[in-house]
């Protein structure tokens, strides 16, 4: 009687195991390093060969000295004007030049100093990498700009990426220059999805990173969707050790080598 009891648990056990091994994978991780995202996407690239990895761009991979050009300020005016009862393109109108303004006259740094050497790490594994911001296209000529600042090597898009090309997105069209998709504030979710159709294409593992916890959900809700195995990885860098220095109103080129932007001087 014990031996058959041992044998519908191991039962059970192995059509559990089945269960879950045909589920695709789902799971949202924290990291604070930029080069911790490395050993997670390499846990899970048994998924299949062809890996995406999406990052976000303001407080992921830089931040602005300029508080006006932060997507923090950006957000609080936006949902200010829409508070009171205006939509969200009427709500640009009152802040959007002033946020433009900032932009073009920060300095810039990196979130992490390592960012580099991950973008390296990737490429070396055949790993596709986009940029998925909420910044609007008009702004392509400054991320780019922005990207020389830091000194961030964003890499080369895949041929088939490698161009100038516009889709249809949740509400407006998306541009995507040069491996970034510029989402215009649309749900990046619905955005990436929308991509992923115009190419045909569909990754064996999805990775998304970005500061924001809402945007990563918002991707995993389509990869749930679309069944593409996902992970999502919140990366707490400027929130954490940044935002805090900047808030105490530290010299922001000091901010960077505290918080590990950019090498310490010793």
């Amino acid at each position: 009687m014990k031996q058959r009891y041992i044998f519908i648990f191991m039962l059970i056990c192995s059509i559990r195991t089945i269960t879950y091994a045909k589920r695709p994978l789902q799971s949202i991780r924290t990291v604070t390093e930029i080069e911790d995202i490395l050993p997670l996407i390499n846990t899970y690239q048994t998924c299949g060969p062809c890996t995406l990895v999406a990052f976000d761009i303001d407080e992921t991979l830089i931040w602005a000295t300029k508080p006006k050009a932060r997507s923090e300020w950006f957000n609080e005016q936006l949902a200010s004007y829409t508070a009171q009862g205006l939509s969200a393109e009427e709500a640009m109108k009152h802040f959007f030049v002033a946020h433009l303004t900032a932009h073009a006259a920060s300095a810039i740094f990196p979130v992490d100093k390592d960012t580099n050497l991950v973008f390296e790490k990737l490429a070396q594994q055949n790993i596709h990498v986009l940029g998925l911001t909420a910044r609007a296209p008009m702004m392509s000529t400054i991320t780019t700009e922005q990207f020389t600042k830091a000194n961030i090597k964003f890499p080369q898009p895949i041929p088939r990426w490698n161009e100038i090309f516009i889709f249809d997105g949740p509400r407006d069209p998306v541009m995507v220059v040069n491996g970034i998709i510029y989402s215009s504030g649309q749900n990046k979710g619905l955005t990436l999805g929308l991509f992923i159709d115009a190419l045909s294409y569909k990754p064996q593992l999805l990775v998304f990173v970005d500061d924001l916890m809402y945007n990563i959900k918002n991707v995993q809700t389509f990869a749930q969707q679309r069944g593409i195995p996902f992970l999502g990885i919140h990366i707490t860098k400027y929130e954490q050790l940044i935002k805090p220095l900047l808030d105490a109103g530290i010299a922001p080129q000091t901010v960077a080598q505290k918080a590990g932007s950019i090498p310490a001087i010793l």
